[in-house]
């Protein structure tokens, strides 16, 4: 037994490597073709929902569903992942989100709409946090952030043969633009099946060490909630979701109703996005690495000002009667929001996927679903202030709560939480 231990222990040194290479320059090539096919669909679907809705309040409630739908499970497939293999319920993100796609294209009333938004919302939650914790997994220590800047860069590629497609071509139906997804869906499941790999076969590691698992059955939600250090991340990164999700829930419906703007216009600030994620990503994920995560989350949240207080000063620009000025402003929000975004990204999945190293999944599933509960309200909440109140309403209260994020980070993210480089924090227990 003793040799067998030692030759698992070699190969638990070795084996992680290559597997992680593999993963890697698979995730690669889904990274490209999935930013193709979701960027077409984000671009349609929120005209498309109001095409049908004709209510920017029913979209609300609509996105904020599709969000629980997203973080409901998570938890759990997560504690599943981490016993059986990630791999294994990998295979279930891709179909869910294709039967998805198949009710949004033969919808002809809300209850059809809804069927899809909870199958395709389910299967994106469930490839979403795969796919979180198999990067790092497959990842070395040193080089987490920058392999997820180059997996952010290869989707933004993929983000900008999307946005083109859209916005040279208008001649498509809506429901055209679906099934291009799913035939990238297909593709993707393919590649799963075929060259993703788990980094550490489960069999193996319950070899390698046969009670690592029992130590954790005091239960994951337990050992988050009576930890200190987790609790200051979690609290963080939920009022993050909140903060952002009052402006963001309902962002793009908000200006289509407020500036009128079209399917091509939405396609040309993605594409304006995307353009900036391709020039970011990679040195931000770089810099997450140098500098560590407490100080990158700080300069991402200096850009989340600086994108909301140009949203209100456009505003004010085109009631004052500069309409022309409005795609250009908010093109150049864009590219403000993209750095926001490509900084914050990094700091952040490095910081949650490891809660807790024997149940990773789990854990960053327990931390979305939190997070998900304090997003459920943000879309009825942002589309009734819009209606009821300014449009400018949302924006505002976005900023007062970055604001007193900075203030968090500052205050109560300790060093030996966010900084690189404290090995003892690595190695306790609390981590």
């Amino acid at each position: 037994m003793v040799s067998k231990v030692k030759i698992l222990s070699k190969d638990k040194l070795e084996h992680p490597e290559k597997v992680g290479r593999t993963n890697l320059y698979a995730l690669m090539f889904t990274s490209l073709i999935y930013g193709i096919g979701s960027n077409m669909f984000f671009i349609v679907y929120v005209p498309f929902l109001y095409e049908f809705t004709d209510s920017i309040i029913i979209i609300g409630v609509i996105t904020t569903l599709g969000s629980i739908i997203q973080f409901l499970m998570m938890p759990w497939i997560g504690r599943l992942s981490d016993k059986y293999g990630r791999k294994l319920f990998w295979y279930f993100d891709s179909p869910l989100m294709i039967l998805g796609l198949i009710f949004f294209i033969f919808a002809d009333n809300l209850f059809i709409l809804i069927t899809g938004v909870l199958c395709f919302y389910f299967g994106l939650g469930i490839g979403y946090s795969i796919y979180q914790v198999l990067v790092m997994e497959s990842s070395t220590e040193s080089k987490k952030g920058i392999n997820y800047g180059v997996l952010g860069f290869l989707m933004s590629v993929g983000n900008i043969a999307g946005s083109i497609f859209v916005l040279v071509d208008s001649r498509f139906n809506v429901r055209f633009y679906f099934i291009i997804f799913i035939i990238i869906m297909v593709i993707n499941q393919v590649i799963v099946i075929f060259f993703i790999f788990d980094p550490i076969p489960r069999k193996q590691k319950k070899l390698f060490n046969p009670t690592g698992l029992n130590k954790t059955k005091k239960g994951s939600w337990k050992k988050i909630f009576t930890r200190s250090k987790t609790r200051v991340m979690i609290f963080y990164f939920t009022i993050d979701a909140f903060i952002y999700s009052i402006s963001f829930s309902i962002y793009t419906a908000g200006i289509i109703t407020q500036y009128h703007i079209t399917q091509q216009d939405i396609a040309l600030l993605s594409l304006c996005s995307t353009i900036s994620f391709i020039i970011f990503q990679i040195p931000a994920g770089h810099l997450a690495d140098k500098i560590g995560k407490r100080k990158a989350l700080i300069f991402s949240e200096s850009f989340g000002l600086s994108f909301f207080f140009l949203l209100i000063i456009s505003y004010f620009l085109w009631s004052s009667g500069f309409e022309f000025l409005i795609l250009p402003l908010l093109i150049t929000g864009q590219i403000i929001w993209a750095v926001n975004q490509t900084t914050f990204a990094p700091a952040e999945v490095i910081t949650t996927t490891n809660l807790d190293e024997t149940r990773r999944a789990e854990s960053y599933g327990i931390l979305v679903l939190i997070r998900g509960i304090g997003v459920m309200p943000t879309g009825i909440i942002a589309g009734l202030l819009i209606v009821n109140v300014h449009y400018i309403v949302p924006f505002i209260l976005t900023i007062m709560g970055i604001i007193f994020k900075i203030w968090f980070l500052l205050k109560f993210f300790e060093r030996n939480i966010a900084e690189k480089g404290d090995n003892h924090e690595k190695t306790s227990n609390d981590m």
